[in-house]
């Protein structure tokens, strides 16, 4: 994301390569040069995927998906997925062992999945390892308990940017998505932690994809 903030000021909005594309629709999706419209990522995204970029075709089933910014599609979004599976991009790969492990688009297919997600594992995708490692558990979503969100919250407030970021990291690695969304806004801003647009969106994507509104 650093990479594409510098495209992007370079570039301005006239954007005709892939890669500068996909910058754009990060850029959107984000707020990182512009205020965040996921309709006009979805715009830059789709620009990018018709020109075959793994990246923002993974991005775009992602968008189909959950309904950011264009009318949710199961089928739209499997289709995008694959595209950007077939060019063994660990992004669409994973996406599409998710869509095979939840039904998601298609029927469900544990095999598929395992195939998928051990693709996606080879091709260093971070999740895919505990992704395979619970295939099949469907471990229920977990609701942290507010006591440990307002300690890091307290923390927060209290400037303690360190310790705020310990306890959501310890929210977001059991899979808690306030957690793993709190943890984000941390990275995105370089509070308690190195900043890094990289694991900031990593961790608002984890969040979102279980749903977190804010995400």
């Amino acid at each position: 994301l650093a990479a594409c903030r510098r495209i992007i000021v370079r570039l301005g909005d006239d954007s005709r390569a892939p890669a500068d594309q996909y910058c754009m629709g990060l850029s959107y999706a984000y707020g990182l040069n512009h205020k965040k419209d996921f309709a006009k990522a979805v715009t830059w995204f789709r620009k990018a995927s018709e020109q075959n970029s793994a990246p923002a075709q993974a991005w775009l089933g992602f968008f189909y998906e959950k309904g950011n910014g264009v009318t949710a599609d199961l089928a739209e979004a499997v289709k995008w997925f694959r595209k950007s599976a077939d060019q063994n991009n660990p992004d669409g790969l994973f996406h599409l062992g998710r869509a095979y492990e939840q039904g998601i688009g298609v029927s469900k297919d544990l095999s598929q999945a395992r195939t998928y997600y051990t693709k996606a594992q080879a091709a260093g995708a971070r999740d895919a390892s505990l992704a395979l490692a619970n295939l099949g558990g469907a471990p229920a979503r977990l609701t942290p308990p507010q006591d440990q969100i307002n300690e890091g919250l307290r923390l927060y407030k209290a400037k303690d940017y360190v310790g705020a970021a310990k306890a959501f990291q310890k929210l977001a690695d059991q899979g808690h998505p306030r957690g793993q969304y709190l943890l984000a806004y941390q990275y995105e801003r370089g509070e308690g932690v190195r900043q890094s647009c990289d694991d900031a969106a990593r961790w608002y994507r984890k969040s979102a994809e279980q749903g977190y509104a804010e995400a």
